[in-house]
């Protein structure tokens, strides 16, 4: 199995990661804690470290690929220069 790179729609990173996991997928959403000023102090709040990509891992075969860009928030799977799927090992 690899790791592929799904783009997403503005804010929809967060749903189409539950809906990944709804379906069975292995996914990754990277996130990191931050401070950020407020009108009442400072506060936490969790930031994507990549917004609008979102990351799964899986046998990328035709059902597969169908059902990835079926959900609702996925624009696009990546590909390489070549026309290739961004993936990783």
């Amino acid at each position: 199995m690899k790791w592929y790179v799904l783009f997403t729609r503005h804010q929809h990173e967060r749903a189409v990661y539950c809906r990944l996991l709804e379906r069975g997928f292995q996914s990754y959403l990277p996130s990191v804690v931050v401070w950020r000023e407020s009108p009442s102090g400072p506060r936490k709040a969790s930031t994507l470290l990549f917004p609008r990509y979102v990351f799964v891992r899986c046998y990328l075969e035709m059902y597969a690929h169908l059902e990835l860009i079926s959900i609702p928030g996925v624009i696009k799977i990546l590909e390489a220069s070549q026309g290739w799927f961004a993936c990783g090992s």
